[in-house]
């Protein structure tokens, strides 16, 4: 029998995509399947305009005007309104993506593995008689936009019962089209290492409740004065601050030591975020759905903050409803929620229990045991 032969296509337009396909690349990797595994970017077949505008228009809207950018998710997650301008997207997105649409027709593989919308746009609009591959559409966030939707999907992949119920009553899509499996994330989430020697080796106190505070891949959101916050904490508390690929708010952070009265440690883009995770005690973070699943994977209580209008709001509220994040109506919130958790035990516990009941860490292995295994 010929080995299987399986693409899985992400979309740079934000760090959680590219992270959620390479995961499910892992998981393949560990599970030896025997399948002949492909991963590209959608981007890097298509003109260069969009490959630089694509992701450029919107990292530049989620950071410089989110309220724009959360009044248009909402606006075209309306079925109306997107039934009346879907052509805009559709054709924009025809005109720039004929080399992704001709390489997926001459490679014809077995399984296509989608962590991003673009992809089924581009096949749907081909047609699944040329490109005959069974489409496996992943979800990457905890709701559903009407973007992921498409006709060319053979199996869509969701993290919580709430995504698939909008894809039942809005969509219409049946019970067998749909399996939650969680928001894939890197094995490596789903492995322990040791608190106390992972401390060690990151070179943090040992004895200090330690706050991880996420930015995101591309360092956004009000970090600076979320640390400045700290500033005169009653408990003894350290804080790791991961600044992405933001390399002026690194230096920022890094100014900011001496000047707070608690120990600080950043980092810019990193790749040993399951470490961090294990050695903290609780993060706070905006509530994406890659960093959201990771967090919940290595048990660690979320403070929940300034989330961006639209999917990462919408996560937000599915995960708070769950009792997994507890929400921050602002930075100077954060360390008044912090000491709590510190400081009642009961509360802690009763979020790990929570916690425990929410997380899904073997999704990509879910995944790429789905793909094997599809007819």
């Amino acid at each position: 029998m010929p080995k299987k032969r399986i693409l899985i296509i992400y979309t740079t337009a934000g760090a959680g995509h590219k992270k959620a396909a390479f995961a499910i690349k892992r998981a393949f990797d560990e599970i030896a399947s025997g399948a002949e595994v492909d991963i590209i970017d959608s981007l890097d077949y298509t003109n260069k305009f969009f490959k630089i505008s694509y992701p450029g228009s919107y990292i530049l809207m989620v950071t410089r005007i989110p309220v724009i950018w959360g009044y248009a998710y909402y606006i075209l997650d309306n079925r109306i309104v997107y039934a009346l301008l879907s052509w805009i997207r559709h054709i924009t997105n025809w005109i720039n993506t004929r080399p992704l649409a001709r390489f997926l027709r001459e490679k014809d593989y077995d399984v296509i593995i989608t962590t991003h919308f673009l992809p089924p746009d581009v096949i749907s609009m081909e047609g699944k008689s040329k490109i005959r591959g069974r489409l496996i559409n992943v979800v990457t966030d905890y709701r559903l936009h009407s973007f992921w939707v498409s006709d060319a999907t053979d199996l869509y992949v969701v993290a919580h019962e709430k995504t698939k119920s909008d894809l039942r009553l809005k969509y219409n899509i049946p019970d067998k089209k749909i399996k939650i499996c969680g928001i894939p994330i890197d094995p490596v989430f789903s492995k322990t290492k040791g608190r106390e020697r992972l401390r060690g080796a990151l070179g943090i106190e040992k004895t200090l409740f330690t706050v991880l505070i996420g930015s995101g891949g591309f360092g956004v959101g009000p970090i600076s004065e979320l640390v400045k916050s700290f500033k005169g904490i009653s408990i003894p508390v350290q804080l790791l601050v991961v600044c992405g690929k933001n390399r002026a708010l690194l230096d920022e952070i890094e100014g900011l030591k001496g000047s707070l009265g608690v120990p600080v440690k950043a980092y810019g883009f990193i790749d040993n975020m399951d470490e961090l995770m294990e050695a903290s005690d609780v993060i706070v973070t905006k509530t994406g759905g890659l960093m959201s699943s990771e967090a919940l994977s290595k048990d660690l209580p979320m403070i929940g903050l300034a989330p961006i209008p639209g999917q990462e709001s919408r996560n937000f509220n599915i995960l708070k409803e769950s009792g997994v994040v507890i929400g921050a109506d602002s930075v100077k919130d954060a360390p008044s929620i912090v000491k709590r958790i510190y400081e009642d035990k009961d509360f802690k516990t009763g979020l790990h229990k929570k916690i425990a009941s929410v997380k899904r860490p073997d999704a990509a292995l879910e995944i790429a045991k789905l793909a094997i295994n599809s007819e």
